[in-house]
């Protein structure tokens, strides 16, 4: 009798790591994560990553939530990355974040090395 490894695409293994890094990092994970590969482009959206208190005051200021959160995401980036080189199995050669807490949405951009050459990975 054979055995089948549960898997579960590299794009749903991206975003649920992302996700993951977003809770607790910032204490809350985004309600809604995107995730698409294009060549060696790896894109992530997010929407609805700011905390309750972040949201009222990314109204009146998004400037200082903005630096808030980048000061924050300074220390997130190392564990996406290695995220990212893990479940897709290349390295990262760049990697680009970017907010707007006005609209709550938020993108992160990873450059690979080249492209990945499987299309999922073992739960």
């Amino acid at each position: 009798m054979q055995t089948i490894e549960p898997t579960i695409s590299m794009v749903e293994a991206i975003s649920h790591a992302i996700r993951v890094l977003f809770a607790n990092y910032f204490g809350k994970a985004p309600v809604d994560t995107d995730t698409f590969i294009h060549g060696d482009l790896v894109i992530c959206r997010l929407h609805g990553t700011l905390t309750p208190g972040e949201a009222r005051h990314a109204a009146e200021d998004p400037e200082v939530v903005a630096a808030l959160r980048a000061a924050l995401h300074a220390q997130l980036a190392p564990a996406a990355i290695d995220a990212v080189e893990r479940i897709t199995g290349e390295a990262v050669v760049s990697h680009m974040s970017t907010k707007d807490p006005r609209a709550d949405e938020a993108i992160e951009v990873f450059v690979l090395a080249s492209p990945p050459t499987r299309s999922s990975v073992p739960i």
